[in-house]
């Protein structure tokens, strides 16, 4: 079964749509995530020329008085040429375009 990629022109880096639909955040804030993700993978990837976040799991979430999403914790698994990197992303506030978030490579 093949694999259905969206590319990120940001970045450089690709997401499955399962992985998009997976996560939490879209739009501007996924965005920035696979920014910073990029940035770990430029400087680490060696000789893999096409690093792929292929999954999103969600590790915990906090919610408000009103319900809202207020701090969530995902992981994002980027697959480097058949190693699966782990990114541990932390979203604090509401899930839009000015959460603050907190992207950090946890295993490899």
């Amino acid at each position: 079964m093949a694999l259905a990629l969206a590319s990120c022109s940001t970045s450089g880096i690709r997401m499955s749509r399962t992985a998009q639909q997976e996560s939490l955040s879209s739009g501007v804030l996924s965005e920035r995530v696979k920014a910073k993700i990029a940035v770990t993978e430029n400087q680490q990837r060696g000789s893999c020329r096409n690093p792929t976040i292929h999954r999103v799991a969600l590790r915990s979430s906090a919610r408000g008085g009103s319900g809202s999403i207020i701090a969530a914790r995902e992981d994002w698994i980027v697959n480097r040429c058949g190693i699966d990197i782990v990114y541990q992303v932390d979203y604090y506030g509401p899930l839009n375009e000015s959460a603050n978030i907190h992207v950090k490579q946890i295993r490899r």
